[in-house]
């Protein structure tokens, strides 16, 4: 009787129990290999209570699956929910070896909450662990509204910016404060709390702060490599039911010295050919400065890239707020991409309060970024071809446009051969052909055609194959073009396809 006054909503707790059975329900649904009845299937039991059959088909789906019946029976070794381990305590050894397998050491089992090892990964020693969830409905960590946010405004780059957080234990139970985990560029230099006398002491990690006991973060943002408009965090995760709490540091950098363009993008550059390219620096507020390119920097100026550092209008000293950088492209270089990044150093040391961070360097230091593509003789497009997937008799045109970059050389004595890959011979040589015509539109340019005419009936199998392409100029005699694709028998012929 007790059961059907919860199930029908008399008495004051019958809300609560009719949610408890319906969540029961679900999980038994979860759990058992037989919850498969189908919406709406009932028995002889759930006909015979109108609070059950009115109920959700959660309701329904519990009441069919408690209740054996002849196209329901129950096995003898049914499966039971599985319990979840929460603690160390509660695993046995064999469990805890596997879970810190490859770590140096294993932690005490007393209390220690269970870390949880993302699915299908294991748990590295260096990997960042999370606690399992801990949740305390009475615990709760408040700040002043709008307090979660600091904003210090211009600052220049170079400054270590400090701002201290004020935060208050204000739930009925204790708080406790798992990890503080700031964002790239902040650090959180001490996390206190008030001992009672008004004076602050360091907090521990995981200890209870009392209801009414008033917190303190003091965080610190590093400006050095940043500059614009900034925006990190620090993450709070502790027991209290939100269970994460950021605050945030808000900063408008003035870097303290500029390249104009940050990004310097030279093109194609021919054989032969120089280019020249300038790049502004100014200091932010027109101090003198002495500037070099970084003499610990280990990547250096790629070959055929030349870089002259000019100050304008420079002082007896030879110091000026204005230089011009040159850069020039033009002897030497390999063909292909041309990259670098210049990083230039000033001799101003940032401001003695902060200390060397992300490589070391207390000095200013700019940067702007090179680019280009040294274009030799002659060059090609694409560098490989891909027949794809073929079926025999199917025809596949692809073409190599072979482009001229000396005006002093013609391109019309150009000839073709294919050979197979790594010295083979061909599969199928006889079902290939080329052929050489002038690329539209341009003045010493030739596209070059290779023809799959079809493979034999029965053909099946992969093919490669190289082009060679004898070109006749000195500098570039021969280009090689690589070619593959797949003959399967079984492939359909598509509509309206060769």
């Amino acid at each position: 009787m007790m059961h059907s006054r919860y199930l029908t909503g008399f008495g004051p707790q019958g809300p609560l129990a009719l949610a408890a059975t319906l969540l029961l329900g679900t999980c038994l649904g979860a759990c058992s290999p037989q919850a498969e009845a189908s919406e709406g299937e009932t028995t002889t039991a759930a006909a015979s209570s109108p609070a059950v059959a009115s109920s959700s088909a959660v309701g329904t789906r519990l009441t069919s699956l408690s209740t054996p019946g002849p196209d329901r029976p129950v096995p003898v070794d049914a499966p039971r929910p599985r319990k979840i381990p929460s603690t160390l305590d509660e695993l046995d050894e064999a469990a805890l070896a596997a879970l810190y397998k490859g770590s140096d050491s294993v932690p005490a089992r007393t209390g220690n909450p269970l870390l949880r090892v993302p699915e299908g990964g294991s748990r590295a020693p260096n990997n960042r662990q999370t606690f399992a969830p801990e949740r305390d409905m009475d615990a709760k960590l408040t700040i002043p509204f709008g307090s979660d946010k600091h904003e210090f405004g211009q600052v220049r780059q170079g400054d270590l910016l400090t701002h201290t957080f004020e935060l208050e234990s204000a739930g009925k139970n204790p708080v406790k404060i798992r990890q503080a985990s700031p964002t790239c560029g902040c650090t959180v230099s001490d996390l206190l709390v008030n001992t009672g006398s008004g004076e602050y002491e360091a907090y521990k990690m995981g200890d209870p702060i009392e209801p009414g006991t008033k917190v303190r973060i003091v965080a610190k943002l590093d400006t050095t490599h940043k500059q614009s408009k900034v925006q990190v965090r620090i993450n709070l995760y502790t027991n209290d039911p939100i269970g994460l709490t950021q605050l945030s540091l808000v900063a408008d950098i003035e870097p303290f010295i500029r390249a104009t363009p940050k990004f310097v993008n030279f093109g194609d550059i021919k054989e032969g050919e120089s280019k020249t390219q300038v790049i502004d620096i100014r200091t932010s507020r027109g101090e003198p400065v002495t500037l070099e390119i970084d003499p610990n920097s280990t990547i250096k100026v790629p070959a055929g890239m030349q870089i002259e550092l000019t100050p304008v209008n420079p002082g007896e000293d030879g110091r000026s707020s204005r230089w011009r950088v040159s850069v020039t492209i033009g002897d030497g270089p390999k063909e292909g991409q041309i990259g670098y990044q210049l990083r230039l150093v000033t001799d101003i040391e940032m401001p003695d309060a902060k200390a060397p961070t992300f490589g070391g360097g207390t000095r200013y230091t700019v940067t702007s970024t090179i680019n280009g593509r040294v274009l030799g003789a002659l060059s090609f497009t694409p560098q490989f071809l891909s027949m794809g997937l073929v079926r025999p008799g199917q025809r596949v045109p692809r073409t190599v446009k072979v482009i001229s970059h000396d005006p002093d050389f013609d391109l019309s004595g150009i000839k073709v051969e294919l050979q197979g890959d790594n010295g083979k011979e061909l599969a199928w040589a006889d079902s290939f052909s080329t052929s050489i015509k002038p690329a539209a539109g341009m003045s010493n340019a030739v596209d070059i055609q290779l023809r799959l005419d079809g493979l034999p009936e029965g053909a099946d199998g992969s093919f490669r194959g190289v082009m060679i392409i004898h070109t006749g100029h000195e500098r570039k005699p021969v280009i090689q073009v690589r070619f593959s694709g797949v003959c399967r028998a079984g492939v359909t012929k598509p509509k309206g396809g060769g």
